[in-house]
């Protein structure tokens, strides 16, 4: 019998097939099928590790099962009941590190279904799977189906995508909603060009102001789209410039009150993640960073799943040099080009930074691909096969691109030390601790802390807690457990009868 995530793949698969079935007549079909297809796959990826990933998405996790109780007062620290520092995005109390937006989707849904694993990441389930249904009716309204087809499949083949749904990518979540809100808004400012409904403008607005209420301002990307497109054509820029200035509008009405908010109930930390966010343009900040410019061009054939940078490249020149769509698809073309450079020019680095313009690049290797089979399709021999070829691409992007046994093997628990054995470790520990709520919890390892309060719900420190702590808590009326651990603990610990020890230890596994 096939287990659960083998079933998600094999459903995946047949939606897939289902969409491509329905690909010549009937588009809304199709396009359920891929968004079915994709509600499967990307579950299959947050079920890939039964524990929460280091770095963030423990972070992002945390954050959001405090805002179930408390929306609109990010804490790491729920319940900061020791008398020492709370500050930074590291052991803060108050947490503005990142915006809420994707905070309050997972804080929604594990209110709906439970504070676990999968509920924690389904928004990112539904956001991703939303993104390829976004690619493939874009790719259709640029050129026709077969592209949007080819588009939606690169997607859903992604490798890299399924490690950020899993939550072993960084940033995990954050990355998933940022990047799906920047391409539902491309999405949006296609069909307002191909239509020329003016509700459109609303949704651009919309979906940019919710990508910058994920990260920051890079959800502003479609507007380097909409200016470029603006300031080719003619007559029309100043209708293009108006409308343009009426969706930002829209933009800023949905992520300012939030800043203006956060800056007056928490000025301070307000101010210190502000400036850390502009630090990030001209110092190298937190970790793994590489000042080299050429860091995101060698990140390129990892974060799309592609042999070699210069397939993008071939593929954003023939998407710029088109015939159809002309004017947009060199906009889209420049806006992934000016955002690719600022990052690459910004000193801090981090693999996902270049993946705003994911919407674009998956788009232009779409169109790389499909002008190949065109080529090869004008053999008379074959001529007659185009629309079977669309299938056998697809099915040759995910046979190379979607191993299974890769994907396994890189989550795998193995009898060798390592980081899912270690996070697995942990988390069968502190979930199966059941403290009350008055318990504070002492000598979890690391960072680990953060998860530890993610699974036992109570306030968590690391070391043991010194004498005067000791004391400090018992006036609190609240009562001490400490792990073990692999040292002897002190003897006014051990001779404490009101304090619980615990059998065990946490794997520092940062």
């Amino acid at each position: 019998m096939p287990d659960l995530k083998d079933s998600l793949l094999l459903g995946s698969l047949l939606s897939f097939i289902l969409s491509f079935a329905f690909l010549a007549k009937n588009n809304s079909l199709s396009s359920l099928f891929l968004f079915v297809s994709g509600i499967l796959v990307y579950s299959y990826g947050a079920l890939l590790d039964d524990f929460l990933n280091v770095w963030d998405e423990r972070y992002h996790a945390l954050v959001a099962k405090n805002m179930i109780d408390h929306p609109f007062k990010p804490m790491l620290y729920a319940d900061p009941v020791l008398d020492q520092e709370y500050s930074g995005w590291f052991k803060g109390h108050v947490w503005l590190h990142k915006q809420p937006l994707f905070m309050w989707q997972m804080a929604l849904s594990m209110k709906l279904f439970g504070a676990n694993l999968y509920a924690m990441r389904l928004p990112g389930v539904i956001m991703s799977s939303l993104t390829v249904v976004a690619l493939f009716r874009s790719g259709s309204l640029l050129f026709n189906r077969k592209l949007g087809f080819i588009a939606a499949t690169l997607m859903l083949s992604s490798v890299y995508w399924l490690d950020l749904v899993s939550g072993r990518g960084q940033t995990d979540q954050n990355d998933v909603a940022f990047i799906a809100y920047i391409s539902l808004s491309c999405w949006a400012f296609i069909e307002y060009y191909t239509s020329g409904k003016k509700s459109w403008i609303l949704w651009i607005g919309v979906f940019s102001g919710a990508a910058i209420l994920c990260k920051w301002l890079v959800g502003l990307l479609v507007y380097a789209v909409w200016g470029l497109y603006s300031l080719a054509v003619g007559k029309a820029r100043y209708r293009e410039w108006k409308n343009m200035a009426l969706s930002l509008c829209i933009t800023i009405a949905v992520f300012l009150p939030w800043q203006i908010y956060t800056s007056q109930q928490f000025p301070k930390e307000f101010e210190e993640e502000q400036a850390h966010n502009l630090e990030h343009l001209f110092k190298p900040l937190d970790h793994n960073h590489n000042t080299t410019v050429f860091y995101h061009y060698d990140q390129i054939s990892n974060n799309l799943n592609i042999i070699h940078p210069l397939i993008l490249i071939v593929g954003l020149l023939l998407f710029f040099f088109t015939r159809k769509n002309r004017t947009l698809n060199r906009a889209l073309a420049g806006a992934y080009v000016l955002q690719f450079l600022f990052f690459s020019l910004a000193l801090s680095k981090m693999p996902s930074f270049t993946l705003a313009g994911w919407f674009v690049a998956i788009l232009a290797i779409a169109y790389g691909c499909y002008c190949l089979l065109q080529f090869v399709c004008m053999l008379p021999v074959l001529n007659k096969y185009r629309n079977l070829g669309v299938g056998l691409v697809a099915l040759l992007l995910i046979l190379t691109r979607f191993s299974v046994s890769d994907i396994e093997k890189h989550h795998e628990i193995t009898e060798d030390f390592g980081h899912a054995k270690a996070m697995t470790h942990n988390k069968k520990l502190l979930s199966n601790l059941k403290l009350e709520k008055d318990f504070v919890l002492f000598n979890v390892g690391g960072l680990h802390i953060v998860d530890a309060m993610f699974y036992t719900g109570v306030p968590v420190y690391n070391n043991y807690p010194g004498p005067d702590q000791v004391v400090e808590l018992k006036l609190k009326n609240r009562k001490i457990a400490v792990l073990e651990g692999k040292e002897e603990l002190p003897a006014y610990i051990l001779n404490d009868s009101e304090i619980k020890i615990i059998k065990g230890f946490t794997y520092v596994n940062e």
